[in-house]
C-alpha cells in the first residue's frame, strides 16, 4: 500500500513581508498619503492612484497598524455590539442617530472623535442623501468596494516592483513544505496551501522530493491579485443580520466565489483530510477574523483525538518603523499566539475536560512545535523536469 503524507500549510501577511514585500497597512496607508498630497507625482511615476474614502477617516482613528487590527476596526464600526465598544451609541450606530435628526450636527456631542469627524465627511460631502440604516450600509459597503481595490492596485504596483520578492517567496513557500519532511517511504505527496494573501508565491505548481514531484492545492481564500479582493470581519454570531452579514468573511467570500467562478478565475479550494499529517503556519497573525476558518480546520482533522501535529513558525523580522524584533521575542510572540487559538478553540470542544486539557495532550504526543526557520537554510528551489 502507497503511504500518503498529507500536510496542509497556513501562510499570512507575515509570509510576504519576510520575503520583502512593502505589504503591511501602514506600507499601504503611507502610499496612500503620498499620493493624496502630490497626486501628480504618481501620475507621472505610473504609481498606483487613490481614492479617498469614508474608511480612511475611521481608519485613521484605529490605533493598531496590522491587519488584524484593521479588521478588527471595521468589526468595531460595522457590529459594536459584538465587539464590546464603549456604552455610547457605538460606530455607525450613533452615526445614524444623528443623521435621523433634524439638525445632525446639534446630537454630536454625545459622539467619540472618530464618529464625529465621519458624521462631519457624510454632512459635507452628501449634504441631500436621505439617509436610512440600509443606505448608510449599502453606502459603506461600496466604500469598502472602493479601499479594496485601491490595495489591490497598490499591491499589485509593489509586487511588479521588487527585484526579489517572487523569487523569495518561492524558495520560503518550499522550505516551509520541505522542512520536517516524511521517511523516505512517502511516494505520495498530498500538499495544500491555505494563503490568507492576495498575492500567489508558488507560480510553479509542483515541488520536488529526490525524484518525486506532487502538485500542490493553492487557495488565496480572501481573493487574488488577478481577481477581486476582500476585507472581512468574522461571521461567527452575525450571519442573521442581513446588514451586517455582508460584512462577513463568510458572506462575502461566497460572493467573490460566485464572481469568480463566472470570469473562470475560481480557486479549486484546499482538501483536508482526517489523516492530514501536519499542519504548518507561517506569518499568520492567528487574530479572530480568521478563527472560524481555524475551528473548521482542527474539527476535520479531530484535533484532540487526531494524530495531526501542529507546527507554527517563527523568525525573527523587523517592524516598519525600523525596529528589529529578536528571534527571542518573536518565539514569545508566536508562543502566546499559539496558545491563545487554541485556548479558544479548546473552549468549543463538547467535552470541557478535553478543552482545558487540550494543548498538554498535544505536548505529550509531541504533536505541536514553535520552530524558528532561519533564512539561511531555506532550501534551493528543485529543478523541474
Amino acid at each position: 500500500m502507497e503511504s500518503v503524507y498529507r500536510q496542509l500549510v497556513v501562510i499570512g501577511n507575515g509570509f510576504d513581508l519576510h520575503c520583502g514585500l512593502h505589504s503591511s497597512y501602514l506600507d499601504f496607508k503611507r502610499n496612500r498619503k503620498h499620493f493624496f498630497n502630490q497626486p501628480d507625482e504618481a501620475e507621472a511615476t505610473n504609481a498606483p492612484i487613490h481614492h479617498e474614502t469614508i474608511w480612511d477617516i475611521i481608519l485613521d482613528g484605529n490605533h493598531g497598524s496590522d491587519w488584524k487590527d484593521i479588521e478588527g476596526c471595521i468589526a468595531s464600526w460595522i457590529d459594536p455590539d459584538k465587539t464590546g465598544a464603549n456604552k455610547r451609541r457605538r460606530g455607525i450606530e450613533g452615526v445614524f442617530f444623528c443623521l435621523a435628526q433634524n439638525d445632525p450636527k446639534a446630537w454630536s456631542h454625545d459622539l467619540s472623535d472618530g464618529q464625529r469627524q465621519v458624521l462631519l465627511y457624510l454632512l459635507e460631502h452628501y449634504p441631500k442623501m436621505d439617509w436610512n440604516c440600509h443606505s448608510l450600509y449599502r453606502f459603506l459597503m461600496k466604500e469598502l468596494n472602493v479601499f479594496e481595490n485601491d490595495f489591490k492596485n497598490y499591491l499589485d504596483y509593489a509586487v511588479n516592483s521588487s527585484s526579489e520578492y517572487k523569487e523569495k517567496a518561492r524558495r520560503l513557500l518550499f522550505s516551509i513544505l520541505a522542512d520536517g519532511g516524511p521517511d523516505q517511504n512517502v511516494v505520495l505527496y498530498n500538499i495544500n496551501v491555505l494563503c490568507f494573501n492576495y498575492t500567489r508565491s508558488a507560480e510553479v505548481y509542483s515541488v520536488g522530493y529526490g525524484t518525486e514531484r506532487a502538485p500542490i492545492r493553492y487557495c488565496n481564500i480572501h481573493g487574488r491579485l488577478t481577481g477581486s479582493i476582500i476585507f472581512g470581519i468574522d461571521g461567527s454570531g452575525r450571519l442573521d443580520n442581513a446588514e451586517i452579514s455582508q460584512f462577513t468573511k463568510t458572506s462575502r467570500v461566497m460572493s467573490l466565489r460566485s464572481q469568480n467562478g463566472n470570469n473562470g478565475r475560481s480557486d479549486n479550494g484546499v482538501q483536508i483530510s482526517k489523516e492530514t499529517d501536519v499542519i504548518k503556519f507561517f506569518g499568520h497573525s492567528l487574530g479572530d477574523a480568521d478563527y472560524s476558518y481555524f475551528q473548521s480546520i482542527f474539527d476535520i482533522v479531530n484535533l484532540y483525538g487526531g494524530n495531526t501535529k501542529l507546527v507554527f513558525y517563527y523568525c525573527p523580522y523587523q517592524l516598519s518603523d525600523g525596529t528589529q524584533v529578536s528571534a527571542d521575542s518573536a518565539r514569545e510572540q508566536q508562543m502566546t499566539k499559539a496558545l491563545k487559538l487554541l485556548d479558544s478553540y479548546g473552549s468549543s470542544l463538547d467535552n470541557p475536560n478535553h478543552g482545558r486539557n487540550l494543548v498538554h495532550k498535544m505536548l505529550l504526543e509531541n504533536r505541536i512545535e514553535i520552530r524558528e526557520l532561519k533564512e539561511k537554510d531555506w532550501k534551493e528551489l528543485p529543478e523541474i523536469q
